[in-house]
């Protein structure tokens, strides 16, 4: 059942149309990679729990019968009082781009809070890197994630803070090497 709910939830954050994409011209294609379609979602859902345990120390019985938004929400916390009580995991590579993603889908879904700006505020220049990795393997980003969420609060939340750092980047590595801040910036424009 664990399994099904992981695939439902992914299967969502996959399924966002295109179609919503009109008016962005070629900026769609540039930042999402088509060729990467296919997803197993039980290597993911175990990626996801080992990372959750390594780094949240958090071990979910999924035959306790709470809900996927029970456990996205203990994730979303931990997270959260890791990053108030070690402000230097805002620059962990190990800890910081994944738990990046997992608060933006967290907050794509269930809107943005108090935590949100003080987030996004709290990261520095040095892991801005970090929105550009592709956490999941399937050629999507935490930054173009949160763009074409459709979520424009969460939108506004990640970009204020950090728009400046974000679109003067001269290639936006490691993910998309051939793209710029500017060409961030046209996609921002596009989709605000």
């Amino acid at each position: 059942m664990i399994r099904f709910k992981i695939w439902l939830l992914l299967f969502l954050s996959l399924s966002i149309d295109a179609s919503e994409m009109d008016g962005c011209g070629d900026l769609y294609n540039s930042f999402v990679d088509k060729k990467k379609q296919v997803v197993n979602f039980n290597e993911l859902g175990e990626m996801r729990d080992n990372w959750i345990k390594k780094h949240l120390d958090i071990h979910f019985d999924y035959e306790d019968g709470s809900n996927a938004f029970a456990r996205t929400r203990v994730v979303k916390f931990a997270i959260i009082d890791r990053l108030k009580s070690e402000p230097s995991l805002y620059l962990d590579a190990f800890f910081m781009p994944t738990a990046i993603y997992e608060l933006s889908r967290y907050w794509s879904f269930n809107g943005v809070d108090a935590d949100t700006g003080e987030v996004f505020i709290n990261m520095k220049k040095e892991s801005v890197s970090f929105l550009f990795q592709d956490i999941e393997e399937y050629g999507m980003s935490t930054a173009i994630y949160v763009l074409i969420s459709g979520n424009r609060s969460l939108i506004e939340a990640m970009y204020q803070p950090l728009g400046n750092t974000l679109f003067s980047l001269e290639e936006l590595l490691p993910l998309y090497p051939e793209l710029t801040g500017s060409d961030l910036k046209k996609f921002y424009s596009c989709r605000i």
